[in-house]
């Protein structure tokens, strides 16, 4: 029988030849089985391949198996088929995973993995494909591979275990975190980040609570490869498997180094603030009682008509009264309460007038540096607050140097655009002033306290501790920040002062272009 004659012959026929009682057992399979003649004929058509192809089986026999394949690949699978059937040594068995599609009858393309062979019924081969539908499977391996690169991705430290505490996954933000590679955590326990900065009960109430099916929610400082430690935010949730069985746990850590700094700063910057509004009320209370011994002092004056040494001393008494006064007026501005009248000024000669006196007005052991650049830079502030910011940033470098050997004081003025660590600068064109000195530095407990009014580690005699605190106020309230960086005692220490830059540094560098 030729294949022409072949691709003729009747379905029913073929079933018939093919069926030796198996059509039950395949219509128990959930897969599509469908045989095709050489002719590409459909001669099976089980229940499985109803339900995924949506055709009923009286409606596909003897037709072509085309309507089940999307148009634009019948021509490569028609030469596939017959390549298979007329093959040399004709495989008897081929299984493809990939690049396999069916179509439905509403006309739903889906993916599918298919297994053929191919059997000899009255001399005609008869190619049987077993098509499985992907579709649910690609949809899930798709969300998972979804899920995979998130946590992958993930700026927090994702950790998973074992029921046991062993070590299975890390992410790329635990490796950049901890130091440690993937390599060289796998198969060990979370133990290593231990800094014991944390009392061993911890550690013992954090694993029965985890244990016991629960989430652990809290903060801890763990340790890096290097040995620093860091503090962070830790949360474990238990996984469990279909039996409700803990099967795994998985950690997510976020480093909340930067978010403490934050806070700090916030804090000291509260701080400050009520520290201003006590100073405040002081200051105008006793500003009054000043007044008051000032005016009578005053009085007191004329009414003696010169008489010698009490005049003398109702001098003395006045002269009191005033430098209580210029003090009054120090914490005032401190506390941000008194009238600042600013104005357009240009910093640079501020400073280079500052350098010029520093250079006279200290020993000639102490060498002044500059780097200031060029051109003006201008900015809104009060003349008088503008040269003792500057000052007194000089005076206390001053001293910090005064029993070093080779002493030395830098000043640099530049012009940066402000990162996002203080709101009212953020983004913002400013100018840097930074006093440098080589002196005895600030001890690491000293540094948040620095500017606090009063706070000094000078002897009782060298200071009245205002100074910084002066400075803090005047810069705060020119819409500024300062900040103090030392590595620590002995280190030396470096100010820096940012001051929003006006729109007149834009108009002259227009006028310059």
């Amino acid at each position: 029988m030729s294949i022409d004659e072949r691709s003729n012959s009747r379905p029913a026929d073929t079933i018939q030849a093919l069926d030796g009682g198996f059509s039950d057992i395949l219509n128990t399979i959930p897969d599509a089985v469908v045989s095709i003649t050489e002719a590409q004929k459909i001669v099976f058509f089980n229940s499985g391949a109803e339900k995924i192809f949506g055709y009923q089986s009286k409606d596909v026999l003897g037709k072509s198996i085309e309507m089940l394949i999307p148009g634009h690949l019948h021509q490569s699978h028609q030469k596939h088929i017959r390549e298979f059937i007329h093959a040399k040594e004709p495989p008897r068995y081929k299984h493809a995973r990939g690049g396999i599609v069916g179509v439905r009858k509403n006309g739903d393309v889906f993916p599918a993995e298919a297994s053929i062979s191919t059997v000899e019924v009255n001399g005609e081969t008869v190619v049987t494909a077993v098509v499985r539908d992907v579709s649910t499977h690609m949809e899930a391996e798709v969300r998972l591979r979804t899920q995979s690169v998130a946590i992958e991705q993930a700026s927090e430290a994702i950790l998973i275990t074992d029921c046991h505490g062993v070590i299975e996954y890390v992410n790329r933000a635990f490796v950049e975190t901890t130091g440690y590679s993937a390599e060289e955590v796998i198969g060990k326990k979370p133990s290593l980040l231990k800094s014991m900065a944390q009392d061993p009960t911890f550690y013992e109430e954090l694993w029965e609570t985890i244990s016991a099916g629960q989430v652990w929610n809290g903060t801890l400082i763990d340790r890096r490869k290097d040995g620093t430690f860091y503090p962070c935010k830790l949360s474990i949730s238990p996984i469990f498997d279909e039996d409700g069985h803990i099967s795994h746990y998985v950690s997510i850590q976020t480093d909340i180094t930067e978010r403490q700094k934050l806070e700090e700063k916030l804090l000291q910057a509260q701080r400050m603030e009520s520290i201003g509004t006590l100073v405040g009320g002081i200051a105008h209370d006793f500003n009054n009682m000043l007044t008051g011994i000032l005016g009578n002092a005053y009085l007191t004056k004329k009414a003696l008509d010169n008489r010698g040494e009490i005049l003398e001393r109702m001098n003395n008494i006045e002269r009191l009264g005033f430098q209580g006064s210029d003090m009054i007026r120090q914490l005032l501005t401190f506390s941000r309460q008194e009238i600042v009248e600013a104005e357009t000024v240009a910093i640079t000669p501020f400073v280079n007038e500052a350098i010029k006196l520093a250079r006279i007005g200290m020993p000639e052991s102490v060498t002044v540096y500059s780097d200031i650049c060029s051109g003006e830079l201008y900015v809104r502030a009060n003349v008088i607050q503008l040269q003792q910011i500057i000052m007194n940033l000089i005076t206390n470098a001053y001293h910090a140097v005064e029993d070093v050997e080779n002493p030395k004081i830098t000043l640099s003025l530049d012009r940066m655009r402000y990162g996002s660590e203080h709101s009212l600068l953020s983004g913002k064109q400013c100018v840097k002033l930074s006093v440098r000195d080589n002196g005895y530095g600030i001890a690491a407990e000293h540094v948040d306290k620095i500017f606090e009014p009063f706070f000094t580690t000078k002897e009782v005699s060298s200071g009245t501790g205002l100074g910084l605190s002066m400075v803090y106020g005047s810069v705060t309230s020119h819409g500024g920040y300062v900040e103090v960086q030392s590595s620590g005692k002995g280190q030396g220490a470096i100010f820096n002062v940012y001051l929003p830059l006006t729109e007149m540094n834009d108009l002259n560098e227009k006028e310059k272009s």
